[in-house]
């Protein structure tokens, strides 16, 4: 029966059921793979038009990337779709991780920046992460949370300390010396010109130490 014989020799080659989903499932995690990395590079784009420094745009761009691999990993595919939930058990599961708080905030500050970003180019229309709720304190005995300026308030600040018509030169390196370099403003305003060394390129600061002795 070599007709018999040829039938059941196509049929035996036809793809079981399972397989065709299991293919199917590949296919669709490859192009969620790529729509999220296509997201991901945008939000990269935006931020290199907008000036953002590179090392800030490498950080931001990495965490963006860890948190939406954290989405995978809980079964989200689409990382654009943010939600209030989505950041608080991030935040869950860094701490639970032991993670320093400051990398935690630095975290907070990146998915802030990507949640403006999707709101901007029309893929989210909710702002779901708040840098008052999310960081997390760091001032001991402290009853409210410490103020901290987000990257746009900062890159705002340098834009308009720019301008000479506005902010004479002394302000300007004022704004720099408080931003950059962790001084406190006693300590700057005890800055001397002797204190500092042209040949080495440094700035020496005194620092003021209150002592309380105990009767």
């Amino acid at each position: 029966m070599p007709f018999e014989s040829s039938r059941l020799e196509v049929e035996s080659n036809r793809p079981a059921p399972i397989k065709r989903l299991q293919g199917f499932f590949v296919f669709l995690n490859q192009f969620v793979e790529v729509r999220r990395l296509e997201i991901i590079e945008k939000f990269e784009h935006h931020l290199i038009e907008n000036g953002i420094a590179p090392k800030t745009i490498e950080s931001y761009v990495g965490d963006v990337k860890g948190f939406a691999e954290y989405l995978t990993g809980m079964g989200v595919d689409n990382s654009a779709d943010l939600k209030r939930f989505y950041i608080a058990s991030y935040k869950s599961h860094l701490m639970e991780n032991k993670y320093a708080v400051a990398t935690i905030n630095k975290k907070i500050n990146s998915l802030q920046a990507f949640n403006l970003f999707l709101i901007e180019r029309k893929l989210a229309t909710e702002r779901v992460v708040s840098l008052r709720k999310d960081r997390i304190k760091v001032a001991a005995g402290s009853e409210g949370e410490v103020e901290v300026f987000s990257e746009q308030e900062v890159n705002q600040l340098m834009f308009f300390v720019q301008d000479r018509s506005k902010v004479i030169l002394r302000n300007h390196l004022i704004v720099w010396l408080l931003l950059y370099t962790g001084v406190r403003v006693s300590e700057l305003c005890g800055i001397q010109l002797s204190d500092l060394d042209y040949l080495t390129n440094t700035l020496r600061i005194t620092v003021f130490v209150k002592i309380v002795v105990a009767n």
